[in-house]
This record gives structure tokens, sequence and C-alpha cells, in this order.
């Protein structure tokens, strides 16, 4: 990943902050955007005094600074909008809205379409993207939109590395998995290696001398 950060776009979802901030601290001078999504962005949003509502966050949300989520850092790039439901199981119909404008009661379930569309031009104009963490609730059709639109920007880009087993099944139930350049199935290894960490094999194989 030693190479200059033009054209690189780094996009990341999901929920699990404590395995991920990590990556996100690494790239924010290794990539030219950092697209955050999914219960992941919830963090971001709390941290930037936003009402995330009833939304997943997660504990360790504490570590993201306010310094970090700055918006003047226009590298770091968070959802302008939100799908929004009152249940996480698709029976009630989702709403988008700004994330300055969450309804208390809500729970985040996807990216909104305004961002949807925003992080896949971002991503149809780099020349390499890496992808872990699907952007919503992508198991609940409603609230999968999200997630497949960026799946597709992705599979259309020019050169692609996706990882995580909620990433891979979610490009999975598309059709996908063929259309990326690089498919990792070890998500946690993954993500140390992205986050800088030695991997103990690659160690072995001289990879780090």
């Amino acid at each position: 990943m030693e190479f200059p950060p033009e054209g690189k776009v780094l996009v990341v979802g999901g929920a699990k902050i404590s395995t991920k901030l990590p990556v996100i601290k690494n790239f924010l001078d290794k990539a030219e955007k950092v697209l955050i999504g999914g219960a992941l962005a919830n963090n971001f949003f709390k941290a930037r005094g936003f009402d995330v509502g009833a939304s997943v966050v997660d504990d360790a949300a504490g570590s993201v600074s306010p310094n970090l989520t700055s918006s003047e850092d226009v590298r770091l790039v968070l959802p302008e909008d939100i799908l929004v439901s009152t249940d996480k199981t698709g029976e009630a119909t989702p709403e988008s809205y700004p994330v300055k404008n969450l309804d208390p009661a809500g729970i985040i379930v996807d990216i909104g379409p305004k961002t949807a569309k925003h992080f896949g031009e971002i991503i149809k104009n780099s020349s390499m993207v890496i992808w872990n963490g699907p952007m919503g609730l992508s198991e609940v059709d409603k609230f999968a939109e999200g997630t497949k639109i960026v799946a597709k920007a992705v599979a259309g880009a020019k050169y692609s590395i996706v990882g995580g087993g909620d990433t891979i099944s979610a490009v999975g139930r598309l059709d996908l998995l063929g259309k990326f350049s690089y498919v990792s199935t070890g998500g946690g290894a993954m993500l140390a290696f992205l986050a800088g960490s030695k991997l103990p094999g690659l160690e072995a194989l001289g990879y780090y001398d």
C-alpha cells in the first residue's frame, strides 16, 4: 500500500469500530478518499454531536475523536443522508433524512440515496478501491440499496479489493463475487494488514524485510 494516495479509495462499513478505526486512521494519508458507511458511521455522527436515536453505536465509540471527524478533512467522507426505520425487520417503510434531522425514535438502517450516489461516483472515478463492510442492514431487502449501489460501483472499478464476511455475503447475494480483482475471505487478517500491523505469515515469508 506504499504508493501515492491519488485515485485510491477506501470504503469502510459494518459495525465494529475497534477493528476498523485503526484502518481508517492508517489510510487518511494513504488514500485520496475514505468513505464511511454502515453502523460504523453512527459513531462518527455521535462524535460530531448528532443524535443517532436508537441506532447501533459501538461501545468503543469514545475512541472517535471530534478532530478525526472534522468537516475540514475532505479525505474523510461521511453520509450526508441516511435511511431510517422504526424497526430492523423491514416491516416498516424506511424514509431518508439528512443526517442532522434524524428522528430520535428512528434507527439508521442504510446510507441515503444522495450518499449512495455520491459514494458511487467517487468509486467509479478511482484507480483502486478497497472495501470492507456493508453500508447498512443489507440482509434486509428494504435496507440493501446503499450496499447494492456501492457493490456495483466497486465491481466496475479499475482495480478492486473486497473483504469481510458480511461484505462477501452481500456481494454474493448480488452475484458479483467474480467481478472483483481480489476477494479476501480473511476479514480480520485483512483489517489487521490494512491497519499496518505485521502478520506472522507474511513476516515468515520475508514480506517486511
